[in-house]
């Protein structure tokens, strides 16, 4: 369990923090798809009821069911129990972690997006950015792994910003869950110089899982009963291409660990 005091620090520099325009135009993929809380099960699903709009993020909610339940496996097996998400977004991953028994918090840039999940009073967003979670938070115990999903397929490409970041991660964390593009299988000399990689979470390896652990609600599922029953009963190669625009995840371990 997380301690009050890594609240207190959160809040703190969340006030500190000065904010740009970056919430002006607010991300449309959050607009699009959501998840809640339902019967005591977590529930993710589109939003809207417009075919195309449906139709259009159907990979995406399936994409991101396997990819979360997958590290959360990893992570379960390796018994993290705390995490801070970075760029937490609409807050899925980190409300998948707390469900399934490790306790987190997310931060994320976007005013709109951490008021709109903190209203859910299920997992806890601030406000900052990482510059400032760098620049003034040192983890001293409160968290065993961080997670950066889909975070850096822009910012990852700034050599400077990685390197720094990598080695701040390593410092601070035992263990951090990143994201890379799926085409790019070659060790990353940034990482492997301050990281040992425990688990590569190619979805093209998932299918060897159970399915009916991975299935999901969408809403309105009326309109999608079909197309779910369709997409679990495809065959291996099927699925893979399902998977392929999705980017490789990967666990590390902080050589300051080993």
């Amino acid at each position: 369990m997380l301690s009050e005091e890594i609240f207190t620090i959160f809040e703190k520099i969340e006030r500190e923090y000065k904010k740009d325009e970056i919430d002006t135009e607010w991300n449309n993929y959050f607009s699009q798809i959501d998840w809640d809380i339902k019967e005591n099960k977590i529930k993710t699903f589109v939003k809207s009821t417009q075919k195309d709009v449906i139709e259009g993020n159907l990979d995406r909610c399936m994409s991101h069911e396997l990819r979360d339940n997958t590290i959360i496996e990893a992570l379960t097996k390796i018994n993290v129990k705390t995490i801070l998400d970075i760029g937490a977004d609409t807050g899925m991953f980190l409300a998948k972690c707390k469900y399934n028994g490790i306790d987190g918090i997310g931060i994320e840039p976007v005013k709109k997006t951490v008021d709109y999940v903190n209203k859910k009073n299920y997992v806890k967003l601030f406000c900052f950015d990482l510059q400032a979670l760098m620049q003034k938070f040192e983890n001293k115990g409160y968290f065993e792994a961080c997670s950066m999903l889909n975070f850096f397929h822009g910012a990852w490409k700034d050599i400077s910003q990685k390197g720094e970041f990598t080695k701040y991660l390593a410092n601070e964390f035992k263990y951090a869950v990143l994201s890379d593009n799926y085409k790019n299988n070659k060790p990353d000399p940034i990482l492997t110089k301050y990281f040992e990689l425990v688990y590569d979470f190619n979805m093209f390896g998932l299918v060897s899982l159970r399915q009916d652990y991975y299935k999901i609600s969408i809403f309105p599922s009326t309109k999608l009963n079909k197309f779910l029953n369709k997409f679990f009963r495809t065959q291996e190669n099927q699925i893979y291409k399902k998977m392929h625009h999705l980017c490789v995840h990967k666990l590390y371990m902080s050589k300051k660990y080993n």
